[in-house]
């Protein structure tokens, strides 16, 4: 019997009841891509072990993404910049490591390059010419973007006359293509082939991701967006600020890599356009640790968020309350503080407050604000003081709106004893 074959459009055209459309439907022929779709195993016999290859030894990895995070104003264009300049001429590193010349390729995501870059390239001494931008404006980072990204890295070597070696993503969250950055499977879907393009191409990705305020511990879970990206990145490392020195910190936070890594301490001389100053490159702390020092070091500051924190008139009154309350009292206030800045809402640091009242740490007076609302104020008793300013210019409604404005030790309504 001679077979008859009928392709899908001659399928469609027929009727359901025709017999012949009821064997094409019910009969599922196994395709030849089914077949060898089969997971690959690998004899680890087999192959040879490699170690990790270093743009900069023990700090970004080549061939591997990398990650660089840290609150607004740290510095990080300024750094990029500087990692921009030693590159391109072949400087040595701050530690002393030989670094390979080479180009570098930017992401421009935030910062202008006429305005921003550029002074602050010529700041550092980079050479120009081995250097080339792509305006982050409407270009994503995702899976059907690799072709492009490698096109263009390829295209940068070729205009500057010598291989890229880095190529900075300022910052990453401008190139997510539309993806949730909180989504950790998309995130991760769009890092792990751009992971495997920065090896086909030998180049090291240096990733910028902004900090957030959070009062979690560790610093890698203050990254903005999804957990995947610190993951998959091969090194993570924060820029640090102490404020009343001004001197920078490049960190270690977390490394899948077996090394011990430094960090190097620095400044922005801004009257010299910008330019990094090397203090110390060899500076044996992780991030974490120098983060704890900074904390401690501002010990005229209470960690009650980074835009909200003490004078030193202020930690003074806290001081004093600390008299009267002990230890644990202030322990307590900064408890509440924590959570009305990381939770939002007034109730939990009212009943700390009134609760002080009662055991007569602070006292506490009801008057009528310009407004004509009533208000509370705290201040500490026998003790000539204004009221403490835990909420500088913020007045907190406590609860229902239609209870009594509570301001909490508003600097701007100063109350004496």
């Amino acid at each position: 019997m001679s077979e008859l074959h009928f392709n899908r459009e001659e399928i469609n055209l027929m009727s359901k009841d025709d017999k012949i459309f009821e064997v094409f439907e019910t009969e599922k022929i196994p395709t030849k891509k089914n077949q060898e779709q089969r997971p690959r195993l690998i004899d680890p016999s087999k192959l040879k072990p490699r170690k990790t290859s270093w743009l900069w030894k023990n700090k970004l990895a080549l061939k591997r993404l990398n990650l660089v995070t840290g609150l607004k104003g740290r510095g990080k264009t300024f750094w990029t910049c500087y990692l921009a300049s030693v590159i391109t001429n072949g400087f040595d590193w701050p530690d002393g490591e030989p670094c390979e010349r080479g180009s570098v390729l930017f992401f421009a995501g935030e910062d202008t390059i006429d305005e921003d870059y550029i002074p602050r390239l010529e700041a550092n001494n980079a050479d120009l010419t081995k250097v080339r931008f792509i305006d982050g404006d409407g270009f994503a980072l995702t899976i059907k973007d690799l072709a492009d990204i490698e096109n263009t890295i390829k295209d940068t070597s070729e205009e500057t006359g010598i291989p890229v070696r880095l190529v900075i993503i300022d910052p990453v969250s401008n190139f997510w293509g539309g993806i949730s950055e909180n989504n950790n499977s998309a995130v991760r879907s769009v890092l792990k082939p751009l992971a495997q393009l920065a090896e086909r191409c030998e180049v090291a990705f240096l990733l910028i991701q902004h900090m957030g305020k959070s009062p979690k511990k560790h610093a890698q879970h203050k990254i903005l967006g999804s957990t995947g990206l610190p993951d998959i990145c091969r090194t993570v490392w924060g820029l640090y600020l102490n404020e009343s020195t001004k001197q920078r910190f490049f960190a270690h936070i977390n490394s899948n890599c077996c090394v011990d890594p430094t960090a190097v301490e620095f400044v922005i001389n801004r009257e010299a356009g910008g330019r990094v100053e090397i203090i110390d490159g060899f500076l044996e702390k992780t991030g974490s640790e120098i983060e704890a020092e900074l904390l401690a070091v501002s010990s005229h500051k209470i960690d009650a968020g980074d835009d909200e924190q003490l004078t030193a008139e202020q930690w003074e009154i806290l001081k004093k309350i600390e008299q009267h309350g002990g230890e644990a009292t202030v322990q307590k206030l900064k408890d509440c503080l924590r959570k009305y800045h990381t939770k939002g809402g007034t109730e939990s640091l009212e009943r700390e407050l009134r609760r002080m009242v009662k055991k007569d740490i602070l006292t506490t007076r009801n008057e009528k604000a310009g407004n004509g609302r009533a208000v509370d104020f705290f201040a500490i008793p026998t003790v000539p003081v204004p009221t403490m300013p835990i909420f500088p210019g913020k007045n907190c409604y406590s609860g229902n709106r239609n209870r009594s404005k509570t301001t909490f030790l508003d600097p701007d309504s100063v109350v004496w004893n």
